[in-house]
């Protein structure tokens, strides 16, 4: 998910809070789960943690938050 139009892509913190909120919000069957469980782990590091998106070239502990957060939330969703 991107944060706004005006964003070129997307980003994890924009896809975990924008999943969250419509989960919160009970309308998380409006989302691809599976297209961002594959977001998700395209953005993840072979040797571990998570980048901020395919831009970027380095992990980082609160990207790393968003990205196991989406797959969670992409888990719960997924395995209904």
């Amino acid at each position: 998910m991107r944060a706004n139009d005006r964003i070129p892509a997307a980003d994890l913190l924009s896809t975990f809070t924008g999943g969250w909120t419509l989960d919160q919000l009970g309308a998380a069957d409006k989302l691809d789960w599976a297209a961002l469980r594959n977001f998700a782990l395209t953005c993840e590091w072979p040797v571990g943690g998570f980048r901020g998106g395919l831009w970027d070239d380095r992990t980082d502990v609160e990207y790393t938050f968003y990205g196991l957060g989406t797959l969670a939330l992409a888990a719960l969703r997924l395995d209904k």
